[in-house]
């Protein structure tokens, strides 16, 4: 588009539209480009999280207590940097649980299956863990713990001989002066969890 001049530029004389010579003085016409109109920037792209979460093992049990009658319920995180193990305390599953519950109310689930949702707690925690930057785990999860990934000298994941035991798979992290043995109940496969696990630890995955 183009913006008409409406007085000659020399004499000053009021100009006919479409006029291409002043009717005055002769002079010609200047036809100049109208004004561009502004485009909007466009919005900025997410911000990409400094340390992402590169592999999210659940749901695993690390024992305490007296004879490890105890255990605490640890979610393994590994990013390019750490090993993270998420404390997953009691009141935090709950929440969860109630997070499943509600979601499925709010779907129109009857009670079975609201109960049935309850099982899903875990995404509920997996989803919290991915939400949130890395530092952020030690407030959110009290008790979590980590250890650099150049820290850590073997990872050992194996099912165990016992097969009287319910314990189908486990991982014991060498993090030089300690040793971090967890334990998972579901069926696992080890083939799997160990590729996952060098994604970030390479050969230090057995």
């Amino acid at each position: 588009m183009t913006a008409t001049q409406r007085f000659c530029t020399h004499c000053g004389q009021p100009l006919s539209p479409g006029a291409r010579f002043c009717g005055v003085c002769g002079s010609p016409i200047q036809i100049s480009p109208a004004a561009a109109v502004p485009t909007p920037a466009p919005p900025p792209p997410p911000p990409v999280q400094a340390e992402p979460v590169v592999t999210m093992i659940p749901g695993l049990n690390r024992r305490k207590g007296f004879m490890g009658m105890g255990a605490d319920i640890i979610f393994l995180v590994t990013t390019p940097m750490r090993v993270i193990l998420v404390l997953v305390s009691t009141d935090a599953m709950k929440s969860a649980v109630n997070t499943a519950r509600e979601r499925a109310k709010a779907e129109g689930k009857g009670m079975l299956g609201q109960v049935a949702a309850q099982m899903g707690w875990a995404g509920i925690i997996m989803d919290q863990i991915q939400s949130m930057p890395v530092d952020a785990l030690m407030m959110q999860f009290p008790g979590t713990t980590f250890y650099y990934n150049n820290a850590i000298r073997k990872v050992t994941v194996r099912t165990p001989m016992d097969e009287d035991s319910n314990v189908a798979m486990e991982i014991i992290i060498d993090a030089g002066g300690e040793k971090i043995k967890l334990e998972s109940q579901g069926s696992t496969n080890t083939k799997s969890v160990k590729q996952a696990l060098a994604q970030t630890l390479g050969g230090v995955v057995r």
